[in-house]
């Protein structure tokens, strides 16, 4: 957007664990893309999932991360609203970071950047500050090998607690096959503690596409292709439960708490949200969720507010009607295409990006009224 291309990946042989011979994107889905060894063939789907501050702080600088090579773009929406591709601050990483994400604990404001080796993550902290001219640029702090001497290479991580990272990735086994693996990586000041490695393989489970912390709930997440979703106990050794078993795999997943009970929200391709296997719309361009609301906007341009205890079983309740009240503080009208890149957990400010590029950050009623 806005005319700068942006390097979101840098795929290595070592990465692929062959030579690359060719290299082609999908003539019909425009995110998979088809690489040849000379002894291999790998598909590899992409994503492009906004990686923002989601821990529920009064102190959490509502920050947002855009990778760009060995470049990460931070920018904290709390105090300062800057369009891409420009940032507030530009971080230079060791070598082409490959995945992102904010920490699920504290204020939520340190994040960590898998690197595109698969196997190095560098963390970095960051201050709350109340203004711009109070703020500090975020710093360095670890850099952390997931691995010794192990042959996996890891594609998503996750930072559910402070001295704790996590990671899903794959590994090339004696037969050839190639099985999906958990890591967690306990760590002190940068060096490692503990390590282990759970092959998915073994518990029978289906190809792993998505690895989520959520702090709303204080889990961590793990999707499967067929739907499923597990939440991973990251201790010495990780254990897996079923928590939920969504109608289909979804791009965007994150929880929250209601009426004691985990609930799961979901986004497909095809822009249907599922709240567990509940249909809550069939029009969803994109969600953030809080403790207390579904924020979600709508390819019929609405910003919609649904409050987690919703009856999601009884109706697509999150749907549009076609007249608005002046007086209904749970829908606001949008601009065409737009979608959300992050929302205040505590306090009242959404920021949207638009179509063509451009940021835009409202107060909406309802979370003012939630807020006071």
């Amino acid at each position: 957007k806005n005319y700068h291309w942006y390097l979101k990946q840098e795929v290595r042989s070592s990465v692929i664990g062959d030579t690359i011979s060719h290299v082609v994107w999908d003539t019909e889905d425009p995110m998979l893309l088809h690489v040849a060894g000379q002894t291999s063939y790998t598909a590899m789907r992409l994503q492009s999932t906004p990686a923002v501050a989601q821990v529920t702080s009064e102190q959490s600088n509502m920050a947002a991360c855009v990778i760009d090579g060995a470049n990460l773009l931070y920018t904290p929406f709390a105090y300062a609203n800057v369009p891409p591709p420009i940032a507030l601050n530009t971080l230079t990483t060791p070598s082409p970071t490959a995945h992102v994400v904010f920490g699920g604990f504290g204020d939520g404001n340190d994040f960590a950047a898998l690197q595109s080796d698969g196997r190095t993550v560098v963390t970095y902290t960051c201050e709350y500050a109340s203004a711009i001219k109070d703020a500090v640029p975020p710093a360095q702090a670890d850099s952390v090998s997931l691995v010794d001497d192990s042959l996996a290479v890891f594609r998503q991580i996750a930072w559910p607690a402070k001295n704790t990272l996590v990671a899903l990735g794959s590994q090339k086994i004696d037969t050839g096959a190639t099985h999906d693996m958990v890591a967690v990586v306990q760590f002190e000041q940068g060096q490692v503690v503990d390590r282990s490695l759970l092959d998915l393989e073994d518990l029978g489970l289906s190809t792993a596409i998505k690895l989520v912390a959520s702090p709303n709930v204080d889990k961590l997440l793990l999707e499967t292709a067929d739907g499923s979703v597990f939440d991973i106990e990251y201790s010495s050794v990780p254990i897996l439960s079923p928590i939920a078993s969504l109608p289909e795999a979804c791009i965007d997943l994150d929880a929250v708490s209601a009426g004691g009970e985990v609930m799961v929200v979901g986004r497909t391709e095809r822009n249907q949200l599922f709240v567990g296997r509940h249909l809550a719309s069939a029009a969803c361009s994109s969600f953030f969720l809080r403790r207390d609301f579904l924020l979600l906007t709508t390819t019929t341009h609405f910003l919609r507010f649904v409050p987690v205890d919703a009856d999601f079983g009884s109706a697509a309740v999150a749907e549009d009607a076609p007249t608005v009240s002046r007086y209904d503080e749970t829908r606001r009208r949008v601009e065409r295409g737009s979608t959300i890149v992050v929302a205040a957990t505590v306090g009242d400010g959404v920021v949207f990006q638009m179509p063509r590029g451009n940021l835009e950050t409202v107060r909406p009623r309802a979370l003012v009224l939630a807020s006071v």
